[in-house]
C-alpha cells in the first residue's frame, strides 16, 4: 500500500474531526474499500451551510499523490482534479463536574467584563453574542465551537477574560501531529 494512503487513513481513523479547505469542522465522513485503482473514490466528506449541501471526494490516486505538511495539513487533488486541503483534529473533552463549574465561571467572567449582554450585540454584532453562548455550552459539555474570523469576535473577547487562555481551548482545536 502507498505510504500516503496508509498515513492518510491512519490519521482519518484516529481523528475526532477534520476540515476540508479550512471549512466547517466535520465529525463524520464516508469511506470505501481500497482497490488499488487510482480512480477509486475512497473518502467522501459532506457538509451543509443550512442552505446548500457540499461534498468533496478523494480518490486513491489523489491521496497517493498528495503531500503532508508540518502544520497538520494534507493537500491532494480531489476526484475533480481540484486542490483539496484536509486537516485532522483531536478533540479533548472535559468531565461533567469541571464542565459545569467552568461554564459558570466563564459566564461570570463574561458578565463582569461587559455592562450588558445587549452591549456585546451593539459593539460586536449578534453573531459574536451567539458564539459566546455557544462557547458557554461547549465549555459545559466539553465540546468546541467553530470559529470563523471576520464573522465574530468570540476569540478576542473570550481570550481577554481573566481565564481567557482556558476558554480559548474550546475555540482553538489542536492539529494531530503528522510526521513525515
Amino acid at each position: 500500500m502507498n505510504k500516503n494512503i496508509e498515513k492518510f487513513f491512519g490519521l482519518l481513523t484516529v481523528a475526532s474531526a477534520a476540515t476540508v479547505d479550512d471549512g466547517a469542522m466535520l465529525t463524520d465522513w464516508e469511506t470505501e474499500k481500497l482497490t488499488g485503482e487510482p480512480d477509486n473514490q475512497v473518502v467522501r466528506f459532506a457538509w451543509t451551510d443550512g442552505e446548500c449541501d457540499y461534498s468533496d471526494i478523494l480518490t486513491e490516486g489523489g491521496i497517493a499523490g498528495g503531500m503532508f505538511y508540518s502544520d497538520g495539513k494534507f493537500v491532494a487533488e480531489n476526484s475533480e482534479g481540484e486542490k483539496t486541503v484536509v486537516r485532522f483534529f483531536a478533540v479533548e473533552r472535559l468531565n461533567d463536574v469541571s464542565g459545569k463549574r467552568a461554564a459558570a465561571m466563564f459566564f461570570q467572567e463574561l458578565l463582569d467584563s461587559v455592562e450588558t449582554l445587549a452591549g456585546i450585540v451593539d459593539e460586536h454584532g449578534s453573531r459574536t453574542l451567539a458564539d459566546l453562548m455557544y462557547l458557554q455550552n461547549a465549555i459545559l459539555n466539553g465540546g468546541f465551537i467553530d470559529y470563523y474570523p471576520g464573522e465574530s469576535r468570540v476569540l478576542e473577547i473570550a481570550g481577554a477574560l481573566p481565564s481567557g487562555e482556558q476558554w480559548s481551548k474550546f475555540i482553538k482545536v489542536a492539529y494531530l501531529a503528522s510526521s513525515s
